[in-house]
């Protein structure tokens, strides 16, 4: 047990580094590359949730029939709009401007307190200036969703 260093300077975290073995972490590069690992594992593990876009829009219609037209429900919205702004298909744009207007018509409490929240979100604010005839934003979602199948 001689070469275990027991100091202040060879502990990260809590752990007691083996001298020769391995090198205490202290350089700041090596830490912000372990922040960004964390990080991104993390978000990783948020967006499994929402892996791909057919499963999104599944999501999204589940969210629009139960949730409440109220700001109790308004954490859910955004939650599912930023995973919504993370997905990716290599063959589809997503549906952004369709869904807020969908939100907007058919949802207008939750809509005006997203707008509520935009003053302070830039993404939020995007989304949330987006807009078509509802009508067509119906058309091309469920013609989307026919593609995805």
């Amino acid at each position: 047990m001689a070469n275990l260093l027991k100091n202040k300077d060879a502990k990260l975290k809590g752990l007691t580094v083996i001298r020769d073995q391995c090198q205490p972490v202290t350089s700041t590069i090596t830490l912000a590359y372990l922040y960004r690992f964390l990080i991104s594992f993390i978000r990783g593990m948020h967006m499994s949730r929402f892996n791909d876009l057919k499963t999104t829009l599944e999501k999204f219609e589940q969210l629009m029939s139960k949730s409440p037209d109220d700001k109790t429900a308004l954490p859910e919205f955004i939650n599912f709009l930023r995973g919504f702004l993370r997905v990716r298909d290599p063959k589809f744009s997503l549906p952004s401007a369709e869904l807020m207007t969908i939100i907007k018509k058919e949802k207008s409490t939750i809509f005006h307190y997203l707008k509520l929240q935009a003053a302070s979100n830039p993404s939020l604010e995007l989304l949330t200036q987006l807009e078509m005839d509802h009508a067509k934003a119906r058309e091309r979602l469920a013609d989307l969703r026919g593609k995805l199948e």
